[in-house]
């Protein structure tokens, strides 16, 4: 009888082994392993950098931009076009009798974008065709001294200020801490000008300018990268 319930006992023994055996190797091969593996690529939109002309300091409007005249000049009236890719005012003009004359524009640039704006340079281009940023033609050549009409060329300058930024009939580059937030406007002012005392012609004669273009950034030029969007005047 004893020697019969430790047989038995032997062979309990044996089935609870063989059954841990069996729960540990179950459990040994129901494993896995889970990779999440994840990037994102990012890609600005360059359109969401946006500076534009407008008329209005204050709402954004495209009218006409008439000059004030100083003395007996006339001036112009200028339109503003920002449906390109380059916004552009154009047809600034002047008509002088004599010096001491000038035609000042006044009109605004406005950050329409998603970025503060930096302005970075101010650039006077030659006209179109020529090899100097200002051009002055006779219009009757057979009755101007071309020595004169020289002398009276020189005495005839444009101007441009940015809002604290002033440049005269020369480029700018390198220009820093020149900030416009989203959303805001800062005042533009052209100025032609007949110097006062200055020489004066024997004839009628005509000064074309070349454009003149303001490049405004995402970055200002102290981080040492720019991003220029040239906007011509």
């Amino acid at each position: 009888m004893i020697a019969r319930y430790r047989k038995r006992r032997k062979i309990y023994f044996v089935l609870l082994l063989v059954c841990v055996c069996m729960m540990s190797i179950g459990f040994s091969a129901f494993s896995s392993e889970l990779t999440i593996s994840s990037n994102a690529i990012v890609k600005p939109d360059s359109s969401a950098f946006k500076v534009l002309f407008s008329s209005s300091g204050s709402s954004f409007l495209t009218n006409k931009v008439n000059g004030t005249v100083t003395g007996d000049a006339k001036a112009g009236s200028a339109s503003i076009d920002n449906t390109g890719d380059v916004p552009t005012i154009k047809d600034l003009t002047a008509t002088f009798t004599g010096p001491g004359q000038s035609v000042k524009y006044e009109f605004y640039a406005y950050n329409a974008g998603a970025y503060n704006a930096y302005l970075t340079g101010i650039k006077f281009n030659n006209v179109d065709g020529g090899s100097s940023s200002k051009v002055c033609t006779a219009i009757d050549s057979s009755s101007v001294t071309s020595s004169l009409l020289e002398a009276a060329c020189n005495d005839i300058n444009v101007s441009i200020d940015v809002g604290t930024t002033t440049s005269v009939m020369s480029s700018t580059s390198g220009i820093t801490g020149h900030s416009l937030g989203k959303g805001l406007y800062e005042k533009i002012v052209v100025t032609i000008s007949y110097t006062d005392n200055s020489n004066l012609a024997d004839g009628d004669f005509k000064a074309e300018f070349g454009d003149i273009g303001l490049t405004y950034s995402t970055v200002d030029n102290s981080s040492g990268v720019v991003h220029p969007t040239p906007i011509p005047v």
